[in-house]
C-alpha cells in the first residue's frame, strides 16, 4: 500500500490516512453496494476482484471489473456507472476502507496546514510580503515543493543553464 499512497498523497496525508483506514475481508459473492444503497467513502482493493453489474430486462450483465490497487469511491459508484448498478465481490477480497468524513478531514486539514506554512514563509520575504491578498492566496495554494538530490541538474522552462 505504501507505493499507492506515496504516489497520490503527500507524506502527511499518507500518515493521516493510515491512522483512519479500516481493513475488511469480503467473501466471494458478497454484495458491496446494492442498486438501492448509497455509498459514501472510498476504498482501495488490496487483493481480489469486484464486478459492476446491471440488470437490463432482469438479466445480470457485467459492465466492468476492479482489481488490486484500484481506488473506488462515490464518484465511480454514482456517476461513472448507473446508480442502479450492483457491486459484487467476484473473488475473495481484502479492501482498505476510508469513511468519507474522515478522509476529507485528513486531506483538507493537510492542505490547510500547507497553505498556512506557505503563507508564513512568503510573509517573511520582503518581495512577497507586498503582494495583494488575492495574489498571496493564489501563490500559497499553488506552490509545490521539489527536493533535489546532490548533483541533480536543475533547469526551468524558458531558462538557459550552463
Amino acid at each position: 500500500m505504501k507505493v499507492l499512497f506515496s504516489k497520490y498523497y503527500t507524506t502527511n496525508q499518507t500518515i493521516g490516512l493510515l491512522e483512519i483506514m479500516h481493513e475488511k475481508n469480503i467473501p466471494k459473492g458478497t454484495i458491496i453496494k446494492n442498486s438501492d444503497q448509497i455509498f459514501e467513502g472510498i476504498f482501495v482493493i488490496h487483493s481480489g476482484e469486484m464486478g459492476v453489474f446491471v440488470y437490463p430486462y432482469h438479466i445480470k450483465k457485467l459492465m466492468t471489473t476492479y482489481s488490486t490497487k484500484e481506488v473506488i469511491g462515490e464518484w465511480n459508484m454514482h456517476f461513472l456507472y448507473s446508480k442502479k448498478a450492483q457491486y459484487e465481490a467476484i473473488t475473495d477480497m481484502k479492501i482498505i476502507y476510508f469513511n468519507r468524513e474522515e478522509y476529507e478531514k485528513v486531506i483538507f486539514q493537510v492542505k490547510q496546514d500547507k497553505y498556512q506554512e506557505n503563507y508564513d514563509y512568503f510573509q517573511n520575504l520582503p518581495t512577497f510580503r507586498k503582494l495583494e491578498k488575492h495574489l498571496m492566496k493564489k501563490l500559497c495554494q499553488t506552490t509545490k515543493e521539489k527536493v533535489f538530490t546532490k548533483n541533480e541538474h536543475v533547469t526551468l522552462n524558458g531558462c538557459l543553464a550552463d
